[in-house]
């Protein structure tokens, strides 16, 4: 062993060459391990950071649980901690300014719940008992109620009731309905405050607006301490569970837990779907089985760039050292010691490349994190501190791990071939190349497209079969590499297309009802130097549209199966959406219609807007609902029991079908249809409807060149509508989206240099190897531009073989990836055919500039020192 050991550290030092360069192959493969498993483990890390800032550190939650079931939570194996909360109710705010949000909305928060949920304090310090209470911030600068700390506050607490029925009281996802009304056919709209106790609060703290909190919400979320050792065993409360390992169990254990606890696992859990999506635990089996293929091809990309790079420095070891090995054979050398003697090659190698790879990679995305950081923070949202470095030990661990599995895998063939290398055969160099008249025959037309420098060039290519297969491999693997990492952002755009619209407004206001005094507050704020469209709306989704079979799409049948009725008619829900005259007319126009055609109100008419999004059965189908055409009819119907005694029954014909999306839409649900309508047409629907059906509430989309200008402007009004500012949570996502796309693009740019990497290397050993055969070739009378057209005829054949194996390997991993991902996302094939022309003209560039380089420096070599040298 030491004998073995120590000629395979001498051979190493001899050909420091070939060393260095299987070193650097190594050191390269396990940086690029560890920086993709750092980098992910540092984006898993920055949402998971997001997600608890959102809405807080917790997994799974059980509501309306006994203080008796309590223990039993606690004591379950799979559950870190419990923290409690429950809801006082809602009392109305004295003095709030804003008709859209009178009430103050209390909820009581254990102290382990007040550090695990977004609760942000700003002022004074948190409640410690049930009499003390923190307010919001918003409270002041949206309701316009001043806040001192220490006053005294007694509030009348109660529920919020929708016309008068006790059944079905309101919570903070419901907007504020408006005072109770009396309509003319005896029916009542709006909400009354159910008062049921009065409680007197000392106020301690100012917190910042919760972000669980609907910006929509009637009520303004302020904190109390829960006592739960105050609690009788017959109260209910909240219970927010944090689980030991979560992992995708968890759905079924927190299940069977609920129902332990004499919960409803349909009605009373919620999981915190983005902390565990981050954790790495997934509520849809489709979407996790499909990023485990996504990551699994990564992984098996990067083994294999891997692979073909130390594979070719320890093919090359072995070739420059046959002759070495045979005299080594000759003195006795087993075969198993000359297969040891490469696997300890191996060994030393990875003792040397993997560490200071793991070091380099970790380094490299520390370097990289630090940099984009600065930059990131001029125009990214996030909530914490933003993208930082974080190390897991498992990754790191698993690229160690796969590193060592890559130089095994690299080194075993070349071990084989070392292995069987006899005396007489490597002191001859027999098994270089073996020729017969037949291997290296030309057709006459090549002889004749490709004149004598092209023929000798293919008879090159044909003598030494080994060196020109390995060097199309590697090009080829390299075009493969490429190609499927370029699949990537293709899938990820089409993917998020499927999933979610991307929201064509930056704010929405809304007032619960609508009067002359909020058009004219709409109309104020429209006019606003910092607005730049705008476009008021109502929605009114009472109805049904009543659809033969002929009417729908396949998808639409298989979607919206469920609101196929006993008489073989589909009745999805109609959501009529009006839009003033100018916003309606410029949206007609921009699709080509005639918005004149559409606003009689005898005769009414819009346009159907046919793009439809949903999820079923864990993949996201998007696509067309509605086989109908301009000119066709749409039966609407509200139901007798809806409304109040007999059916209500009408026609919309479709002016104009599309699937574009105006100002303030979005794709919906198979099982919802839109219909866009002007204000005419709408408003003289809505009279024939029951008043209980009509809808009051009027929503102003905005868009804007500065969100948080013109939020500061709408709220210095004095009369001021909700705002919602889509824009910053947008840049949220633009955010996050980035990032995963500097780490694809990276990835990319990461694979190409690997790629070229291995693409000069092997070109240039292959020359390197092929000396003496141009030695031979220049000594009987080739010129040199005889001998520099032969080399750029070997380039282009090795560049269309490559391309021959290449291109369809790529294609069908390109299938591959689209049936991974149809699992969870249904849409057409992507091809990326800009990265195919980028990838098949670099090929040859790299291809040919490589090759020039090289024979260049063999064309400067003596002759007569090439032809005597046996050595590199």
């Amino acid at each position: 062993m030491s004998i073995i050991g120590s000629f395979t550290r001498r051979s190493m030092r001899g050909h420091r060459k070939w060393t260095v360069v299987t070193i650097l192959g190594v050191v390269i493969s396990t940086a690029m391990i560890s920086a993709v498993s750092t980098f992910t483990s540092s984006f898993t890390d920055l949402m998971r950071r997001e997600a608890i800032a959102d809405n807080g550190n917790w997994h799974a939650a059980i509501s309306n649980v006994k203080m008796s079931e309590v223990p039993t939570l606690r004591s379950a194996s799979f559950v870190s901690s419990v923290s409690l909360s429950r809801s006082l109710g809602y009392a109305l705010l004295p003095g709030a300014q804003n008709e859209d949000k009178p009430y103050l909305y209390l909820k009581q928060y254990d102290a382990l719940s007040q550090q695990n949920y977004p609760i942000s304090l700003l002022e004074g310090r948190m409640p410690k008992n049930g009499r003390e209470i923190a307010l919001p911030q918003h409270a002041e600068t949206n309701g316009g109620v001043k806040i001192h700390l220490g006053e005294t506050l007694t509030l009348r607490l109660g529920r919020r009731l929708l016309n008068g029925d006790d059944s079905a009281p309101l919570e903070q996802n419901t907007p504020y309905q408006g005072a109770v009304q009396k309509n003319a056919d005896g029916s009542l709209t709006g909400e009354h405050l159910a008062v049921t106790g009065t409680e007197t609060f000392t106020v301690v703290g100012i917190i910042a607006r919760p972000a669980f909190e609907p910006r929509w919400a009637p009520g303004y979320t302020a904190v109390t301490c829960l006592d739960d050792a105050a609690l009788g065993p017959n109260e209910t409360v909240n219970a927010a569970l944090l689980a030991k390992h979560p992992g995708h169990s968890l759905f079924g254990e927190v299940d069977s837990l609920a129902r332990k606890v004499g919960a409803d696992p349909a009605k009373d859990v919620t999981f915190n779907n983005d902390l565990l999506r981050y954790s790495g635990v997934f509520s849809a089996d489709n979407l996790q089985w499909t990023l485990y293929g996504f990551m699994a091809v990564i992984i098996a990309i990067i083994m294999l760039a891997s692979v073909s790079l130390i594979y070719n420095a320890f093919a090359i070891s072995v070739s420059e050292r046959t002759r070495q090995l045979g005299m080594l054979a000759s003195v006795g050398a087993t075969r198993a010691q000359k297969r040891r003697s490469v696997y300890l090659e191996g060994f030393y190698i990875g003792l040397i490349g993997i560490p200071v790879g793991v070091l380099c990679g970790v380094a490299g995305i520390g370097v990289t994190l630090a940099g984009i950081r600065p930059i990131m923070a001029s125009f990214t949202n996030f909530s914490t501190e933003g993208l930082r470095l974080s190390v897991s030990p498992l990754s790191i661990a698993a690229a160690v791990l796969l590193a060592i599995l890559t130089i095994l895998v690299s080194a075993w063939r070349p071990a084989r071939r070392a292995s069987r290398i006899m005396p007489i055969d490597a002191i001859r160099q027999t098994q270089e190349i073996r020729l017969t008249a037949h291997a290296v025959r030309i057709s006459r037309l090549s002889r004749r497209l490709f004149g004598f420098e092209g023929e000798l060039a293919l008879k090159n290519l044909k003598r030494s079969r080994k060196k020109y297969r390995a060097t199309v491999v590697s090009l080829a693997v390299s075009l493969v590499l490429f190609l499927t990492a370029s699949y990537y952002p293709a899938f990820m755009g089409a993917a998020t297309n499927a999933a979610q619209d991307t929201q064509n407004y930056d704010m929405l206001a809304t007032f619960s009802h609508r009067s002359a005094q909020t058009d004219r507050v709409f109309q104020n704020i429209a006019e606003l130097g910092t607005v730049t469209q705008s476009a008021v709306t109502q929605i009114n989704s009472q109805g049904v549209f009543v659809l033969d079979s002929a009417q729908t799409t396949g998808v639409f049948r298989q979607a919206a199966q469920s609101s196929k009725g006993s008489d073989g008619a589909y009745r999805p829900a109609a959501v009529l959406r009006s839009y003033g005259r100018a916003a309606f007319e410029a949206f007609a126009k921009s699709i080509g219609a005639d918005p004149k055609a559409m606003e009689d109100p005898q005769k009414p008419a819009g346009i159907l807007i046919n793009a439809s999004r949903d999820k079923i059965n864990g993949v996201y189908i998007s696509g067309e609902s509605l086989a109908v055409r301009p000119g066709d009819s749409l039966r609407y119907e509200i139901p007798a029991d809806a409304a109040g005694g007999s059916a209500l029954q009408s026609a919309f014909t479709v002016g104009a079908v599309t699937d574009a999306l105006p100002i303030g839409l979005e794709r919906m649900p198979f099982s919802q249809q839109q219909l866009v309508v002007c204000d005419s047409v709408f408003d003289a629907f809505q009279a024939r409807m029951p008043e209980n059906m009509r809808t009051e509430q009027t929503v102003l989309f905005l868009n804007t060149n500065d969100s948080a200008k013109l939020e500061a402007q709408i709220d210095d009004m004095a009369v001021k509508p909700s705002v919602y500012n889509v824009a910053a949570e947008a840049r949220r996502q633009h955010d996050v989206n980035l990032v995963f796309e500097i780490f694809i693009f990276g990835f990319i740019a990461l694979i190409s240099l690997i790629c070229i990497a291995n693409m000069f290397n092997t070109i240039t050993t292959n020359v390197a190897l092929r000396r003496r055969e141009f030695a031979m070739l220049r000594s009987v009378g080739m010129t040199p531009k005889g001998f520099g057209r032969m080399i750029r005829y070997e380039s282009v054949f090795y560049g269309l073989k490559a391309l021959l194996w290449g291109l369809p390997i790529s294609f069908g991993i390109g299938l591959l990836l689209n049936w991974i991902a149809s699992s969870s996302v249904d849409g057409a094939f992507v091809f990326p055919w800009r990265y195919y022309l980028t990838a098949v003209v670099l090929l040859f560039v790299i291809v040919a500039s490589t090759m020039l380089y090289a024979s260049a420096k063999v064309k400067r070599e003596n002759i007569v020192d090439a032809l005597t040298n046996e050595d590199l």
